[in-house]
C-alpha cells in the first residue's frame, strides 16, 4: 500500500506552528481544528503582509505579536503597523518590515504617511524599483514636500537616473523654507547629478552655494576641494571681484542693487535667503536667457509657491564682481513688485565674501585658501 507523502510545505508548517503557539491554553480539540476564527484572522494578516518567512518564535514575541494582533482586529491601525514594521526591522527582517509599510499604505487611506519609512529599507536591500515606486507615490501625495523630493532623488541617483534625480534635488532647494539649513547631502547629491549630466560648472556652484550659507563652519578644505574638482573638470571661469565694493543701504529697508545679467541691467533685491538669482520672464527675454532647456520648479516665496523655470545665465555682474554659469530661475508673471526685476540670491552671492552692516554692505572676492573658524 502506498504510504501518504510526508513532504510538508515549509510555509504551511511555519504558519501552523504559529497557530499552535497562539492557541496555548486552549483545548486540544480547538488547537487541532485551527483554534478559532480569531486565530484564522491572524493567519490571514500574516499572508496579507507577506510575513510567512518570519519564524513562529519571532512572531510569538510580544514586540511582534502584539501589533500583529492589533492589526488583525483593526486593519487600519497606523500605530500598530508602524510598531510591527519597527519590530521586524529590529529583528533583522528588513524585507518583511518594508512589506508591512508598503502593504499598509496600499490598503488604508492614511497609510501613505508610513510609506517614507519603506524607502530606505528597500534601498538598503537593493530593491531600487520598489523603493522608487514607494518614493513616487509619496511625491504624488505631497509634491511640495522637500523631504519627499529628497527621498526620491536619492533613489534615482542610486539607480543612475541622474537627470530625473536632479529635478528632485533642485526642487528641495527651491521648496525649502530655510535653504540655509538644507542638509549638505542634498547639495552633494545635486552636484553629482549636475556633473553626471554634463554640467560640472553648475556642480561646483552648488557646493559653493552650500559653503556660502554658513562659511564659518562649512568653508573646509574638503568642501573647497570638491568644488575645485568640479571646476577643473569643466574648466570653469572663476567668480572675480577686482576690488572689494561697499554699497550704501537704508536702515530697515530692503537692500537694492543694480545687477546685469548677460550684460543687461536691472534692479534687484539682494536676498540672502533666496537659493537662486531669479527674475521675470520679460527680463529673461531682454537679457537673452533662454528657457529652452530649463527645468520646471516651484519657488517658495513670501506670497506662497510660484512656478518657475531653472536654467543658467552666462554671466551675472554687480559692479566689478562677476560670476559665470550662474543658476537662475525665470519666474512667471511679475511677482517682485513695481520697478523690481528680480532677486539676487545665493547662486551669485555665495561665490563672494558678503557682509552686511546697518548702513552699508560689502562684497569682495572670497578667499579659497583659508577655512573660516
Amino acid at each position: 500500500m502506498t504510504r501518504p507523502s510526508t513532504t510538508r510545505n515549509p510555509r504551511t508548517t511555519r504558519t501552523t506552528r504559529y497557530l499552535l503557539s497562539a492557541c496555548t491554553g486552549l483545548a486540544v480539540q480547538a488547537v487541532l481544528s485551527g483554534c478559532s476564527d480569531e486565530t484564522s484572522r491572524y493567519a490571514k494578516t500574516i499572508g496579507d503582509y507577506e510575513l510567512d518567512a518570519v519564524p513562529a518564535r519571532q512572531i510569538s514575541r510580544p514586540e511582534i505579536g502584539k501589533p500583529l494582533d492589533e492589526l488583525t482586529r483593526e486593519a487600519c491601525d497606523r500605530q500598530a503597523a508602524s510598531s510591527l514594521a519597527r519590530a521586524l526591522l529590529n529583528a533583522g527582517y528588513r524585507r518583511e518590515a518594508a512589506n508591512v509599510l508598503v502593504k499598509f499604505a496600499g490598503k488604508c487611506p492614511q497609510g501613505v504617511a508610513l510609506l517614507p519609512g519603506a524607502i530606505p529599507i528597500l534601498t538598503s536591500i537593493g530593491d531600487l524599483p520598489a523603493a522608487l515606486e514607494a518614493a513616487t507615490r509619496v511625491v504624488a501625495e505631497n509634491g511640495t514636500s522637500p523631504q519627499a523630493r529628497f527621498a526620491r532623488a536619492e533613489v534615482l541617483r542610486g539607480a543612475g537616473r541622474y537627470s530625473e534625480a536632479l529635478d528632485d534635488y533642485m526642487a528641495v532647494l527651491s521648496l525649502a523654507d530655510q535653504p540655509a539649513r538644507v542638509s549638505g547631502d542634498v547639495f552633494a547629491g545635486a552636484a553629482e547629478a549636475r556633473a553626471k549630466t554634463g554640467q560640472p560648472c553648475e556642480a561646483s556652484g552648488l557646493i559653493r552655494m552650500w559653503i556660502g550659507w554658513d562659511p564659518a563652519r562649512r568653508n573646509t578644505a574638503q568642501a573647497r576641494a570638491l568644488a575645485e574638482k568640479y571646476a577643473l573638470a569643466g574648466q570653469c571661469e572663476r567668480a572675480t571681484a577686482k576690488r572689494p565694493q561697499t554699497f550704501a543701504r537704508k536702515r530697515g529697508e530692503v537692500v537694492m542693487a543694480r545687477v546685469s545679467v548677460n550684460g543687461h541691467p536691472g534692479t534687484f533685491v539682494v536676498d540672502t535667503g533666496a537659493s537662486f538669482v531669479s527674475f521675470s520672464e520679460a527680463f529673461a527675454q531682454q537679457a537673452g536667457v533662454s528657457a529652452e532647456k530649463a527645468r520646471r520648479i516651484q519657488l517658495r516665496t513670501a506670497n506662497g509657491l510660484t512656478d518657475a523655470m531653472l536654467t543658467t545665465s552666462k554671466t551675472v555682474t554687480l559692479g566689478t564682481a562677476e560670476a559665470a554659469d550662474v543658476s537662475v530661475a525665470i519666474v512667471k508673471g511679475t511677482p517682485f513688485g513695481p520697478k523690481i526685476d528680480g532677486l539676487l540670491g545665493q547662486s551669485f552671492l555665495s561665490q563672494f565674501e558678503v557682509n552686511f552692516q546697518p548702513d552699508r554692505w560689502t562684497l569682495g572676492e572670497r578667499s579659497e585658501n583659508e577655512a573660516r573658524h
